[in-house]
């Protein structure tokens, strides 16, 4: 791992942590051991992909061992801290180059052989089993595909569920999602439901709007796609089965 990738994680648990939730940990687990623990077990856990073009993907399940008085204490001052990592993850996969298809699921669990200050996380792929129901085959198929549900992650904390037909992001107030970022412009760009399938649009910013790190006019997006606006990155996520990379229109430099 580069020291600017540990860093940046460091820096982005640290903030997590010292702000929200300083009372809550205290002095008994320290930021830095936690955003050192997250990074290594992400790391370490991430699977290779098969394309070499293509980033390896990140586990999508962490279980955090904590020490029971630790575990009891921080369950019942933040219920919804487990939630609240996950939705932080979802950015560290980016920070460390790795993908993540579906949001991670997070789990704290109380450990008899941790002492107090210590801490340990373990990361892991966790694929979905699909239920007897689930692979019943409809008779007929729908006239109009079903919306997926998605969600946006904004770095601040924030997610922002996608239930419109089109959502329009910029720094003016008419949008639906505002970005406070100077280099955004007023109606930067626009996600649009089309066929079942949201995607992303640019509507002529001057920073122009990329997807992955290549600018794009127009691109179907995919579960774990990082887009960029300005200054301001978001992160995609769907629960769309992909069969393959979705296609998209980079300009050329």
């Amino acid at each position: 791992m580069t020291d600017y990738k540990l860093n940046r994680l460091e820096a982005g648990i640290e903030q997590l942590i010292e702000g929200a939730f300083a009372q809550i940990f205290g002095k008994s687990v320290q930021p830095h051991d936690l955003a050192l623990a997250l990074a290594r077990a992400m790391e370490a856990s991430a699977a290779p992909a098969a394309n070499p073009l293509e980033s390896p993907t990140a586990p999508n399940s962490f279980v955090i061992h904590l020490c029971p008085d630790e575990h009891a204490r921080l369950m019942e001052s933040a219920p919804d801290l487990e939630n609240r990592f996950g939705n932080h993850l979802v950015h560290l996969a980016g920070d460390l180059g790795l993908r993540m298809p579906r949001r991670p699921q997070v789990h704290m669990i109380a450990d008899l052989t941790l002492a107090r200050g210590e801490v340990q996380v373990h990361a892991g792929h966790v694929t979905q089993k699909k239920t007897d129901t689930s692979l019943l085959e409809p008779v007929y198929s729908p006239a109009v595909p079903a919306a997926p549900s998605a969600t946006l992650y904004l770095e601040s904390g924030n997610d922002f569920a996608l239930h419109m037909p089109f959502v329009t992001i910029g720094r003016a107030l008419d949008n639906q999602l505002v970005l406070e970022d100077q280099h955004v412009s007023r109606h930067h760009a626009q996600i649009r439901l089309r066929f079942g399938r949201y995607t992303l649009f640019d509507l002529g910013s001057q920073s122009g709007t990329f997807v992955n790190e290549s600018r794009v006019r127009e691109v179907l997006l995919q579960s774990g796609d990082v887009i960029r606006l300005g200054k301001t990155r978001i992160v995609y996520m769907d629960d769309v089965e992909h069969e393959a990379t979705a296609a998209f229109s980079p300009l050329d430099e």
